[in-house]
């Protein structure tokens, strides 16, 4: 249930509310959403308007910001995340980060492994042992950063 019945504040406890629950839009969501945005807003002032958001249809069209919206400025957009801070330079919101228990991390370790042998199985061409190799010391890498 919501305290607002309609307006930005209920928009802004419904985000809130998304966020809460939600670790990952699809790319085709992402697209979509934006689309409506920018659709349902065309009256708002609006972060990198694109005029031919009716031609975007994959999400690496959607503009890109790495500028500070203005107050008033809806901003329907990707963004850069500051690697070290998870702050959208955009809104200077900061990225909700879960942190991995040990047994978490351990999980997606072997789950990895497990995915890439099965693969690398299934795989008709197994002649490229040099890509096998790369692929292994990446998820190594990978696996190294995760622990």
């Amino acid at each position: 249930m919501f305290y607002n019945s309609t307006g930005p504040t209920l928009f802004n406890e419904i985000v809130a509310e998304m966020a809460k629950k939600v670790d990952e839009i699809d790319p085709s969501c992402a697209v979509r959403l934006y689309k409506s945005f920018i659709i349902g807003f065309n009256d708002c002032p609006i972060h990198l308007y694109s005029p031919n958001h009716a031609k975007i249809d994959t999400i690496e069209n959607v503009p890109m910001s790495r500028y500070r919206a203005t107050r008033d400025e809806l901003v329907v957009c990707r963004v850069w995340l500051d690697n070290s801070t998870g702050k959208c330079p955009t809104t200077e919101v900061k990225q909700n980060i879960t942190p991995l228990d040990s047994n978490q991390r351990n999980k997606i370790h072997d789950d990895l492994f497990e995915l890439a042998k099965e693969e690398y199985n299934k795989s008709p061409d197994k002649k490229h042992k040099d890509q096998s190799d790369r692929a292994v010391v990446e998820l190594h890498k990978f696996s190294q950063w995760l622990a």
